[in-house]
């Protein structure tokens, strides 16, 4: 029989082989889903054009009760890009490490799970535990199988009590870092139009340049968190939530790399990601109108982000912080970082933790996880589980 460490390292390696950016799946869902059947789960493909989505359930009765334990990962993957010391899409022992695009984001964790199930199913066949597996294809681009996939849930009358979400969370040591939040995403594209001319004649043209300069200082000086009460922290350990911000992401302007012309357009993006009480249309309304310059004509297109999402720490999150106490692992509990399919689940009242392996390298060249850290997950996964189960 295979040991923990062989089993987790063979099947991210599969789930590595079987990925491909933009939402092909190249059969990676296909491989859980006949892993999954195995161990008494009953699976559902919930497929979007260019997204595969997985739904797998177990020990699940309908009736509309939130009494659904879930985990909700992913396995897409961003591209890989160039400059790896081994084949990306191989899943490469180097050394103590596994590397490979979504090792760590998310195949690791989602592999992880899978591993955990099928180990405590094996020794323990009757343990009592509606459980419910949503695995979208789609995350690192449209986020639309998630919501998919709850869609089908609450179709079936069935609703989610609480949820493990995969996300490599953990910095230094598995569990040292739980998110139980995120910051929203808004997103805007502004484009100035001024009038082009010799640089040597300033007073026969309008510089977009300087306009976006100006602009630019307002938006990059407003705090946008300035008045909010930042409530209390939930624990000891709870980072609270992170400011706000707004970072430039993009400028363009210019005439063909001339130096003794003044262009006439200039164009620049910028995102925000902000946490609550702050909505889209209150940053919206109070940003519009630093967005002008006389003189000028200012175009601005806004687009619609994410919404923020706070998951209030009841018994999911106990738990968790029960179990790494116990391992000695001081844990923070954290709202920061990108966006993940955790605010969907959210949305339907669901607890929500996002617990996963380290996020060093996610998205990197030679994205990767020390092996021990892959077995570890497998063991706090299955730890959870059974203490969920236990009640």
């Amino acid at each position: 029989m295979q040991t923990t460490e062989e089993l987790i390292v063979s099947l991210t390696q599969e789930l590595v082989k079987r990925s491909k950016p933009c939402g092909d799946d190249n059969g990676a869902q296909s491989l859980i889903a006949e892993r999954l059947k195995k161990i008494g789960f009953v699976v559902q493909n919930v497929d979007l054009p260019n997204c595969p989505n997985l739904l797998a359930l177990r020990g699940a009765d309908s009736g509309g009760q939130a009494n659904l334990f879930a985990f909700s990962g992913h396995t897409d993957v961003v591209p890989a890009g160039s400059g790896w010391s081994v084949d990306p899409f191989q899943g490469v022992v180097v050394g103590s490490r596994l590397l490979g695009r979504g090792v760590a984001d998310m195949k690791g964790a989602v592999a992880a799970w899978i591993v955990a199930l099928e180990e405590l199913f094996r020794e323990k066949p009757h343990l009592s535990l509606p459980i419910a597996i949503l695995l979208a294809g789609d995350e690192e681009t449209f986020s639309k199988g998630t919501p998919a996939l709850l869609n089908e849930l609450k179709a079936r009358g069935l609703k989610i009590r609480s949820c493990i979400v995969g996300e490599p969370s953990s910095t230094l040591k598995v569990g040292d870092c739980i998110r139980i939040g995120r910051r929203g995403s808004l997103s805007a594209q502004v484009v100035i139009k001024g009038v082009q001319g010799h640089v040597a004649y300033p007073q026969l043209a309008r510089n977009p340049i300087h306009a976006a300069a100006a602009i630019l200082n307002q938006l990059l000086s407003t705090d946008l968190d300035l008045g909010l009460e930042i409530g209390p922290k939930i624990a000891a350990t709870d980072d609270g939530w992170p400011k706000s911000s707004l970072q430039l992401s993009e400028f363009q302007s210019g005439v063909g790399g001339a130096t003794n012309v003044i262009p006439g357009e200039a164009l620049f993006r910028f995102n925000i990601r902000y946490r609550p009480p702050l909505n889209r249309e209150g940053l919206i309304e109070m940003l519009a109108p630093l967005m002008t310059e006389p003189g000028f004509s200012v175009e601005v297109e806004w687009s619609v982000g994410s919404k923020p999402y706070d998951s209030k720490p009841k018994g999911l999150t106990s738990a968790v912080l029960k179990l790494f106490n116990e391992r000695g692992v001081t844990t923070t509990i954290s709202r920061d970082g990108g966006t993940s399919d955790g605010r969907f689940v959210a949305e339907t009242g669901a607890e929500v933790v996002e617990l996963g392996p380290s996020n060093e390298t996610i998205h990197k060249v030679d994205e990767g996880l020390e092996i021990s850290q892959l077995v570890e997950l497998v063991y706090v996964y299955r730890e959870l589980i059974e203490a969920i189960a236990a009640g």
